[in-house]
């Protein structure tokens, strides 16, 4: 557990006083909570790599989701991504329909005040079971800030990507659920550089990509041009540089079906030449 300011403290029991009113919360409450609500105060952020998106920064990723249909955050939090969606996209209301995923019972109790209307699993994405509840409904894009690297309590088996970094893992297990991607991770894991430099910058990413990128058939695409560097400071607990990339899916799972139709082929053909 962090030890928090004497403002933070006041802060996160704010968020909970207003958490605790016997009436829905409007967009505004839910903002002021995702503000104060703070990860530290009951949990070590370093040991369960548990930094909640900025408010600001979730507004901006919230850009890139699509209009409407069926939303599902993996790793959610207490679901300020969801919320800022559903905030950015509220000209549209009734078209969006939200499924959440979170480890920590605590944050799912919040993140089921903040989004009365969505589904919110606790569990591991990682758990076969959570996987299978999942597969029984159809998702139009799968959005997450997950936990960063290898040392985190999330991490788990993915179906294709036998790296460590838990971000990787998320994305492989959000490619076979989804049609789009949509994904807050570090600079350092994708092939393009967009924020916090002068120039953008694009290459084949680092080792550690092209091999998920082997593995996988993802390929990581940019967004359409957001700078969130402004938000280094404001993470709680870490300072980060990130980028919001964008994946396809659809295309994805075409990928892997031509290869294993490829690779069938190759080996009737070889099993042929040698009868």
């Amino acid at each position: 557990m962090a030890k928090l300011t004497r403002a933070q403290l006041q802060g996160h029991n704010h968020a909970m006083e207003m958490l605790n009113v016997d009436r829905d919360l409007t967009i505004d409450e839910r903002f002021a909570i995702l503000e104060r609500y703070h990860e530290g105060a009951t949990h070590s952020n370093a040991a369960t790599s548990a930094f909640f998106t900025p408010v600001e920064l979730a507004t901006h990723f919230a850009m890139e989701v699509p209009a409407g249909g069926h939303i599902l955050d993996l790793c959610a939090g207490i679901g300020a991504l969801s919320v800022a969606t559903l905030a950015y996209h509220q000209q549209n209301p009734g078209r969006h329909k939200f499924t959440l995923v979170e480890l920590d019972p605590e944050y799912c109790k919040v993140a089921r005040r903040l989004l009365p209307d969505a589904t919110v699993i606790c569990g591991s994405i990682f758990d076969p079971d959570v996987q299978a509840m999942l597969r029984k409904q159809r998702y139009d894009v799968a959005i997450a800030n997950p936990p960063y690297g290898t040392l985190n309590a999330a991490n788990g088996a993915a179906p294709r990507y036998t790296g460590k970094k838990c971000e990787y893992s998320v994305i492989d297990v959000a490619s076979d659920l989804a049609d789009i991607g949509v994904f807050l991770i570090p600079q350092e894991s994708v092939p393009f550089k967009m924020s916090g430099v002068s120039q953008n910058t694009f290459d084949n990413g680092s080792e550690a990509y092209q091999k998920f990128q082997r593995e996988t058939h993802i390929e990581l695409q940019p967004n359409m041009g957001i700078d969130t560097s402004f938000a280094e400071k404001q993470w709680r607990g870490t300072s980060i540089r990130t980028e919001i990339a964008l994946c396809d899916f659809r295309e994805v799972r075409a990928a892997r079906t031509a290869a294993e139709t490829e690779k069938t082929t190759g080996q009737t053909n070889l099993f042929s030449a040698a009868a």
